[in-house]
């Protein structure tokens, strides 16, 4: 009058049908399925943020117990999950990203995780040795060009050291003016304190060089 039985997975039972008028009787073997426990799990490589010179992440598979699955990688794409396969995933853009992994077995079991990874604009550095501020559109400011940092502070220094110029605009520059008027032709040297977008801002980075003005 059961249609089922309850007991220990992965193990077999034989099974006796027996019918209470004639006494006839049939066996049969079942087995109850067993399957190991599914756990999600993965690394990825770099561990941190990637720059974005190098923007290719590896996901390291260390999951247990499935058989199928996808992954997403936070970014519109996504692939298929197979056991012990390692997917290397290029980012296009920076940013940050959450990696999804959804594991499961042929029992419908299944299991989750998901891990943040992201993508940092490398810190790039295009910076002019000499500029001629003298009025005809042509390379009339010094303006360092910086990509990947927080921000900034640029300071210009005469010959004996005097500050004349300080800004914290990235988009600003100097002109080639102390005090509201040209300073003379010469060399002169600038200091530009940064933070990287991925740097704690209590510890900014340093750079200085000089600058030749000339008309």
């Amino acid at each position: 009058t059961s249609d089922s039985i309850t007991g220990p997975v992965a193990a077999s039972y034989q099974v006796t049908i027996t019918d209470n008028v004639s006494g006839c009787t049939d066996e049969k073997e079942v087995k109850i399925p067993g399957y190991p426990m599914v756990i999600a799990n993965f690394a990825p490589n770099p561990l941190e943020c990637t720059s974005s010179l190098e923007p290719e992440i590896t996901m390291i598979d260390q999951s247990t117990g499935a058989n199928q699955g996808i992954w997403t990688f936070g970014d519109g794409s996504s692939n298929t999950y197979i056991p012990g396969r390692h997917y290397a995933h290029e980012y296009a853009d920076t940013g940050t990203y959450t990696v999804t992994l959804v594991i499961s077995n042929d029992a419908g079991c299944s299991d989750s995780l998901s891990k943040t990874v992201c993508v940092f604009q490398d810190i790039r550095f295009i910076l002019p040795t000499a500029f001629t501020p003298n009025n005809d559109g042509l390379n009339d400011v010094f303006r360092p060009t910086i990509e990947g940092i927080a921000s900034l502070e640029m300071k210009i220094f005469n010959r004996w050291g005097e500050l004349i110029f300080l800004t914290s605009d990235t988009q600003s520059g100097w002109d080639g003016t102390a005090h509201g008027k040209p300073v003379p032709q010469g060399v002169y040297v600038y200091l530009i304190n940064y933070v990287p977008m991925t740097q704690d801002p209590s510890f900014p980075f340093e750079r200085r060089g000089t600058i030749l003005v000339t008309y």
